[in-house]
């Protein structure tokens, strides 16, 4: 009898990528790190919330950007110590 496909994988990431890749957080992610990057480099003068999009100028797509990496960092932060965690909880239940 065969194996099932993805019996290997860890079901957890599964979730964690449909949740990262679902258009609708997507779309609230996007909005995190404008405000963000509005919240740290101040807002572009003469831009409203209407006139923002791809063709906004470089100063929106800076703001994007510097969004985009504080909430990579804090994902990144978060992430490694929920991993080192669970690997120190694993190590300690394999030791005993």
């Amino acid at each position: 009898m065969d194996q099932p496909r993805f019996e290997w994988a860890n079901k957890f990431t599964f979730v964690a990528a449909v949740a990262v890749l679902n258009p609708v957080v997507k779309g609230g992610v996007y909005v995190a790190r404008c405000l963000i990057g509005i919240h740290l480099l101040g807002s572009v003068p003469g831009v409203t919330h209407h006139d923002v999009r791809l063709d906004a100028g470089t100063d929106v797509l800076v703001r994007l950007l510097v969004g985009n990496v504080v909430l990579a960092l804090g994902f990144t932060v978060v992430g490694y110590a929920v991993a080192y965690q669970a690997a120190h909880a694993v190590r300690q239940r394999r030791s005993s």
